[in-house]
């Protein structure tokens, strides 16, 4: 019996962990955590990318999150660089019109032709 427990304590080790054996749990959770973050937002940025280029004119959108318009002019920028431009107009009655960057557009609402087409199928 005395035997037993002197094999038992030598077998356990003396010195400190190693390295690898510490930072492993820390490694085999966060590298899978930072995977699936970058690939998140990956994907969302593909979306808003998509999103802005098929912006047209007569869409409705939303600006900034706050201010609706519908489009009636796109530019596209110049050779030398810049950002598409929209010109968005923000009331009928009154003609307010407004030009912002392409970037600035939140969500498409609708185009007036879809929905004048949803309209006239009812």
């Amino acid at each position: 019996m005395l035997m037993v427990t002197a094999l038992l304590a030598d077998g356990a080790p003396n010195g400190p962990p190693a390295l690898f054996d510490t930072l492993f749990p820390f490694l085999a959770v966060g590298i899978p955590f930072i995977f699936f973050i970058t690939m998140q937002s990956r994907k969302v940025a593909r979306t808003q990318r998509e999103m802005l280029n098929s912006v047209k004119k007569n869409d409705r959108v939303l600006i900034n999150g706050f201010l609706v318009g519908q489009v009636i002019q796109v530019t596209q920028p110049s050779p030398s660089g810049g950002e598409p431009e929209l010109q968005i107009k923000i009331d009928e009655n009154a003609n307010v019109k407004m030009r912002v960057l392409r970037s600035s557009v939140t969500r498409i609402l609708a185009s007036d032709d879809s929905a004048k087409d949803t309209k006239e199928g009812s």
